[in-house]
């Protein structure tokens, strides 16, 4: 694609034929004659130029001063008013309006759009919207600003109005970005006339393509209220008209989902060069975007510039004219042109000299047979000689054809003066040529059977297994339905969207996989009950959410754990020997059952079971399309196979399934080497202008190791314990669990879920948290590889929702486990108490414990995103939430049984409870909710609180001594909690330690052997500030230094003590006159966060120092508890800002504040 030096044209799917400008100027006097009625343009020139506009232009609408092609989804009426429910237009017959008739999703045909191109622009128009619709206004076919209902919404986003719509980039971690919400909401009701005010100004772009300034919206006015002010728009919108970039396009109106009606549209062409940009464009945004992928073009002769150097042409061909020496090859400046010259060549078939055009077709022959035409060069005596046919020979695999078309580009820009080529060619990239190796999410199989969890979609549930064999086939067992329910052949698993972002769309078999469809195979072994009910446990882990059954779960009034129980059966577990394929173990009435399927590529299936029945098991094979059935025990009659009372070992089934899709090899599936072998553990010190770090204390990063298959793997590290010797076991989100022994790692199990958390039971045997359930990892051998997994707790609800974590566990003094449910999000049909979490019940937004016999009960209600739990050598237990709806600020508590935290959705898992009951309203819970132990400020210093944990150490890990340690998965950052009780009311400060870690803190383990603090991190999902997606490192102290810091803050009845870790110098004292000391409280509803309200800066009456100067008694000129005149808000929080202090001289921003959650003040 080459730009004219003139100006940068728009795609030309999107110009429109303009008309001449006398043409189109009687066009529009006709139309204002005949009203707003659609003409065709036959009805308004000459029969001479019928022909021609036919061609060119087809019907139009004008709408205000704007023409518009016709579209059939918009019909022009007198006046539109809203039907009782809001939800559709009844229209009057007439003019001046014009009603979009669609009330389904958009298509881009439904689109109005203008037969002229535009640039900057001033637009306004008048809109009217029915109970949900959704619409928006493009600018040049590209930049969307979305125009949808969201009348008394708290919710801003850059998909809602005002908004500018974000770009979508697949390959991205955070897909959706650089949308631009709007400020506020300031949108009308449905059915009332609403008005858009538009000043945009367009990209702007160089002579070669390159971009030089971004687009920006100057101003947004709805209802003539400013909602975006200057507002950056960097490329394309996700639902563009086009992909590409352009400097001028049609303005358009989406044709959406529910209806609009649009009328009075304006738009005044404007220059608005003057208008300041906002922000540099950055090296990726400058370049051109292709029209077929949206991504970046390069510039191929850029490209061939470097395949020239790569290849060595540059080696044996000069191409600087003045140059003076003398190389194998010839010249190739001025060789190749835009008008092709005669070059003379000698024919090495023919023997002859003869003339050939220097053109691309002439290239490709020199390159691929390079003997078969000799370039000619002039000798000193005048005459003329071939050179040596010495160049090698260069095949589609050593150069490709996209090198070589780069490669003429370039050659082609090495001329003089009107010869001169392209400098600028810009082509879309070249898809790679896919390799299964290298794709870092596809999960490999070699010459031993493979286990993994994950979602992949509605045929299974999430709690489901699969398993990959050596010979390419594959299959799922689903503890929902003790059965396996799915089976393909080919590749194993394509975990991309479970590896990217937040993982809230599933994984799928892999690429170009076979699948069995369910009329071949299909609940294969489901047990059938003794009341002739086959187990289906699809109330408790559906394959499919959808808005009915959501709502169906929700009205349901039997208690949940009494449901599961109704049910006499229960998945126990799953062994993993190494080499052999998994062998999975259920209870199916009084009975246990053992099942390992191989299934061979000629379709034909072998297991083997063990049978331990009280009653005889009766096994479904009546959804398959099986044939040549052999049994070793029991009987099969229609359908079903019966296993008699009895102790049964190494009972075979064998069968054929004709009917599934014949295996077909993948030409590039190489053979794979898989090996589980030891890899060093290396600390190296971690450097950074974003790091904070007490004196004394060191940051390091940890290595990570490679899979089995010796790939770069994404290592989220959210799970770390030590055992009794020191060596340490990790869990991953998607990387499996490893253990370090002796300095390596070693992967210990593969294939778990989303593991956020792990304890141990003893060294050889850990439990992990995973999205499904806790599963207990044993190492039975002591060879370092977990061979069994255990179910140990499973009774909730799991929609395979992306937001649906399981955190914890945590281990209590019983010998039982705590773990923590995430409400869901974007749950279809959920209840989200007019929030934006949501359930379908099952306990989701649950604390839960289940004791060592496998009794699991509901703890404490009202979690939303419990993202941190821990419980301290006490036995109390503590959580972390997150800031959000019915959440002001992120929050630490002490986690009680019976209590109630805030969120209202879970409720409705409360006994007798369902939706709509006033037991659960938020307005009759809102006073229950219990205090946080502390509250940790939004944005100020933590987002996304982890779990906590407490330095133990006894002074090894420098003066914080049995204080609490929690870090934030947003900031980057790590907090010291001291904790104080008054009165019987806890409270908290909140004192500085670490910022800038590599990525979003998450788990916190000190090491037994160094005392050492581990920090596990992601960025995955949630962007962490430190910029990385993962991090493992670890903190060390040098067990000397005692830096200087807050050490804790207690409350007074007129104030605080700052207590520090050293006197301060009495030198420094007098600047904390300096201090400064703010307050506010967050108010809590359905509203996603909350401001700071009622900010008061503190008025200081008096500073005291203790006599050693190492305490700082700070005195209030007023203190005391808010009567709170609504129980929606916080507790007071207290920031005490030291940074102008002398104190702060040797300490940045981040080591001088600290904050204070005001609970009580001493009597």
């Amino acid at each position: 694609m080459k730009y004219p030096k003139s100006r940068l044209r728009a795609d030309k799917r999107l110009s429109a034929s303009r008309l001449p400008p006398v043409l189109l100027g009687a066009v529009l006097t006709l139309l204002s004659i005949a009203g707003t009625h659609a003409v065709s343009a036959q009805n308004t020139v000459s029969k001479n130029t019928q022909a021609t506009q036919s061609n060119n232009r087809a019907a139009m609408l004008r709408v205000g001063n704007v023409l518009f092609h016709e579209n059939a989804h918009w019909t022009e009426v007198a006046e539109v008013q809203t039907d009782e429910l809001d939800t559709s237009f009844v229209a009057s017959k007439g003019d001046g309006v014009f009603l979009h008739k669609m009330q389904t999703n958009s298509k881009q045909g439904a689109n109005l759009r203008s037969t002229q191109d535009y640039r900057d622009v001033h637009i306004t128009l008048d809109f009217n919207l029915t109970k949900g619709s959704r619409s928006a206004l493009y600018l040049l076919g590209r930049y969307r600003l979305n125009i949808t209902d969201i009348y008394g919404s708290r919710n801003l986003w850059p998909s809602l109005m005002g908004g500018i719509d974000s770009r979508y980039d697949e390959e991205r971690e955070w897909k959706n970005y650089d949308g631009v919400a709007a400020s506020q909401n300031a949108a009308k009701a449905p059915g009332e006339w609403q008005t858009l005010e538009v000043e945009f100004k367009a990209p702007r772009f160089d002579e070669n393509g390159f971009k030089t300034e971004y687009a920006q919206f100057i101003s947004v006015k709805v209802n003539g209220i400013q909602v975006q002010d200057k507002a950056v728009a960097t490329g394309p919108a996700r639902y563009a008209l086009a992909k590409d970039d352009a400097p001028e396009g049609p303005i358009a109106i989406m044709g959406g989902a529910g209806q609009i009606a649009i009328k009075n549209v304006t738009v005044t062409e404007r220059d608005f060069s003057q208008v300041e940009a906002q922000k540099a464009v950055s090296d990726i945004d400058r370049l051109p975007l292709g029209p077929k992928s949206g991504k970046p073009m390069i510039n191929i002769v850029a490209l061939g510039k470097k395949v020239f150097a790569d290849k060595g042409c540059k080696e044996c061909h000069e191409i600087n004219p003045k140059a003076q020496s003398v190389k194998t090859g010839p010249m190739l400046f001025d060789v190749f042109a835009p008008s092709a010259k005669l070059l003379t060549v000698f024919d090495a078939a023919e023997s002859h000299v003869t003339q050939l055009k220097a053109e691309k077709a002439y290239l490709v022959d020199s390159l691929r047979s390079p003997t078969k035409h000799l370039a000619m060069r002039l000798e000193q005596d005048g005459s003329t000689k071939q050179f040596l046919p010495i160049m090698p020979a260069f095949n589609a695999d050593a150069l490709s054809e996209n090198e070589t078309n780069a490669l003429y580009t370039y050659l082609l820009s090495l001329n003089s003066g009107s010869n001169v080529g392209e400098q600028f060619v810009w082509q879309e990239k070249p898809e790679k040529p896919y390799i299964l190796s290298e794709d870092p999410n596809a999960e490999l199989i070699a010459d031993t059977p493979r286990l993994t969890r994950v979602n992949i979609g509605d045929s299974v549930s999430g709690r489901a297994y699969h398993v990959g064999l050596p010979n390419h086939m594959n299959y799922s067992f689903d503890p929902r339905t003790l059965a396996v329910e799915m089976v393909w052949s080919g590749r194993y698993l394509n975990m991309k969207n479970e590896k990217q972002g937040r993982a809230d769309a599933p994984s799928e078999p892999g690429k170009l996989a076979k699948i069995w469809t369910p009329s071949v195979l299909s609940a294969l072994f489901q047990p059938v009950l003794h009341d002739g009910q086959k187990v289906d446990f699809s109330f408790r882990e559906p394959p499919k959410v959808t808005g009915k059954l959501s709502q169906r779960l929700l009205k349901h009034e039997t208690d949940f754990l009494t449901e599961i129980g109704k049910t006499p059966a229960a998945f126990i577990g799953v062994d993993t020997y190494p080499g052999q394929i998994p062998v999975f173990h259920y209870q199916v009435n009084d009975n246990t059952v053992a099942m390992q399927l191989n299934i061979n590529q000629h379709k034909a299936l072998m297991g083997r079971f063990d049978f331990t029945n009280l009653s005889p098991v009766k096994l479904n094979l009546a959804d398959s399309k099986l044939t040549d059935i052999e049994v070793s025990v029991g009987s099969i009659e229609q359908g079903v196979w019966t296993i008699p009372v009895g102790e049964y070992s190494q009972v075979t089934f064998k069968a054929n399934v004709p009917q599934a899709p014949d295996y077909m090899a993948m030409q590039d599936d190489p053979e794979f080497s898989q090996a589980n072998v030891p890899q060093p553990i290396t600390w190296t010190r971690a450097r950074s202008e974003q790091l904070s770090l007490p004196k004394g204390y060191t940051l390091e990063h940890g290595s990570v190791p490679k899979d089995t298959f010796g790939r770069d793997i994404l290592f989220e590290p959210l799970g770390i314990a030590f055992d009794s010797k020191g060596d340490t076991y990790v869990s991953t989100r998607t990387a499996g669990v490893w253990k370090v022994t002796n300095g390596h790692w070693q992967q210990f199990a593969e294939g778990v879920f989303g593991s956020l958390g792990l304890v141990l039971d003893d060294d050889n045997t850990i439990v992990i948290g995973e999205k499904p359930g806790l599963t207990r990892l044993i190492d039975a051998d002591k060879d370092g590889w977990a061979e069994r997994r255990e179910n140990v707790a499973d009774q909730f609800r799991f929609n395979s929702n992306y937001h649906e974590y399981l955190h914890g566990p945590a281990k209590t003094p019983d010998g039982g486990y705590l773990f923590t449910l995430n409400l869901g999000h974007g749950l279809h049909g959920g209840y989200a108490a007019d929030g934006s979490m949501s359930t379908s019940g099952g306990f989701r937004g649950w604390a839960m414990h289940v004791d060592n016999k496998g009794r699991i009960r509901p703890l404490a209600s009202g979690l939303r995103s419990p993202a941190g739990l821990a419980v301290d050598s006490k036995g109390d237990a503590y959580y972390t939430d997150n800031q959000g709806d019915f959440f002001g600020t992120s929050k630490l508590f002490r986690l009680k049984e019976n209590a109630y935290y805030g969120h209202p959705a879970g409720l409705v898992d409360k006994p007798n409870m369902v939706i709509g009951h006033p037991d659960i309203s938020f307005d009759n819970t809102k006073a229950k909710r219990e205090l946080a132990l502390a509250l940790l400020p939004h944005a100020r210093a933590m987002n996304s609180p982890g779990s906590p944990i407490w330095d133990e150490t006894e002074g090894k890990f420098g003066p914080y001594a049995g204080q609490m340690f929690v870090g934030d998965q947003s900031q980057s950052n790590i907090f010291r909690v001291y904790t104080e009780s008054v009165d019987g009311v806890e409270q908290a400060a909140l004192l500085p330690f670490v910022a800038g870690t590599a990525s979003g803190v998450m788990r916190l383990t000190f090491s037994p052997r160094d005392n050492s603090l581990w920090v596990g991190q992601t960025g995955r999902g949630w962007w962490a500030k430190g910029g990385n997606l993962t991090g493992l490192q670890r903190i060390v102290w040098d067990n000397e230094t005692v830096p200087q810091s807050m050490h804790s803050i207690s409350v007074r009845q007129d104030g605080f003590v700052v207590r520090f870790t050293q006197a301060v110098p009495p030198e420094q004292r007098p600047s904390f006159d300096k201090l400064s000391l703010s307050s506010w409280y967050y108010v809590e509803d359905a509203s996603y966060g909350s401001k700071e309200r009622d900010m008061k800066e503190e008025s200081v009456k008096h500073l005291a120092w203790s006599d050693n100067g190492q305490a700082l008694h700070i005195k209030l000129a007023q203190f005391g508890l808010d009567e709170r005149a609504d129980v929606t808000h916080t507790s007071r929080i207290y920031e005490l800002d030291l940074s102008n202090t002398d104190f702060a001289n040797e300490l940045d921003s981040f080591q001088s504040k600290a904050w204070y959650t005001l609970n009580a003040i001493p009597k």
